[in-house]
């Protein structure tokens, strides 16, 4: 009798082990059959409420952002393709024209020019590329030392004159004296060097680029205003996407690949601080950038000059 009641109750825990234990070889299989290009395939368990449909919950959760990770790379990937193509093709045609037959000395310097244009292009585009891939890794090298605000605005006003004045565009600076961040000169100097870049490019001649400068408490506002042609509403919450263009057509012909923006909302967040912009089609656009202050102890000998030009 007792050897009976043992063969039963294993039996009972064999079965019971058995139903308690399917669920996960179901979930088992179903993982080991989804793949990098089925991405979309999901567990189907989440209506139990025990642990193992929350397990499956979870990983239902991980599969959805492993999935739109996937997507956002493969459009990264096309995106940086078709940018990198469209130099490439225009200097692979001029190569082609020259090399057909022997031209004037004048056409010569003309192609290569237009072939030193598109490598130039190339280069700040790869430059890019690798800023990004570096920030996504966590690998990008930021500087730790103290920075003032106004010599940086400054030198990146210098840098873009020149390009305002070649376009008719007014470049106005309206800035606050010692105001320091803690952060990598140069970094923000590029930042900077961007949002100018852009302002210029969509403001038409007779216009006007503003950058100010204040700090009205604890943090400092870096702003970047013009008179330009101003984005649509719909556009404004995908301007900070790799690649995106308000206006395609324009972004490829004034050079841009439609990065730099990203690379400043990078840059900006790794400094601690925010980016924000207000627009408006036909009368320009703000783009508020909000640092926080360095807080420098007084007579500290080790402290670098803040006023130190930015490089």
């Amino acid at each position: 009798m007792l050897s009976l009641v043992l063969v039963l109750a294993t039996l009972g825990c064999w079965v019971l082990s058995g139903r308690a234990l399917a669920p996960n070889d179901r979930i088992t299989r179903k993982v080991r059959r989804i793949g990098a290009t089925d991405l979309r395939r999901r567990l189907g368990l989440a209506r139990r409420n025990d642990e193992v449909g929350r397990l499956a919950t979870t990983l239902d959760e991980m599969l959805a952002r492993l999935e739109a990770t996937f997507a956002q790379q493969q459009a990264f990937t096309a995106a940086a393709s078709h940018e990198l193509r469209t130099p490439l093709t225009i200097v692979q045609g001029n190569l082609d024209v020259l090399l057909g037959r022997p031209r004037r000395p004048a056409e010569y310097r003309k192609a290569l020019r237009e072939m030193r244009g598109e490598v130039g292009r190339l280069s700040d585009l790869v430059e890019d590329l690798l800023t990004l891939a570096r920030a996504d890794s966590g690998t990008a090298q930021l500087a730790r030392d103290l920075v003032a605000l106004d010599t940086v605005a400054a030198a990146a006003c210098s840098d873009v004159r020149p390009l305002a004045q070649h376009g008719g565009i007014a470049l106005e600076l309206i800035s606050t004296p010692d105001l320091l961040v803690m952060g990598d000169g140069q970094r923000l100097r590029h930042m900077l060097l961007n949002l100018l870049d852009n302002a210029i490019c969509y403001t038409p001649p007779g216009g006007m680029v503003c950058v100010s400068l204040e700090a009205p408490g604890m943090s400092a506002y870096l702003r970047v205003a013009d008179t330009g042609i101003g984005i649509a509403p719909d556009d404004v919450t995908h301007i900070f996407d790799r690649f995106y263009r308000a206006d395609a057509a324009r972004g490829r012909a004034s050079g841009g690949a439609g990065l730099g923006l990203a690379i400043v909302r990078w840059c900006v967040e790794a400094h601690g601080g925010t980016i924000g912009v207000e627009s408006q089609v036909g009368h320009g656009t703000t783009f508020t950038v909000t640092l926080p202050l360095a807080l420098a102890a007084e007579d500290d000998e080790d402290c670098p000059d803040p006023h130190a030009p930015a490089v």
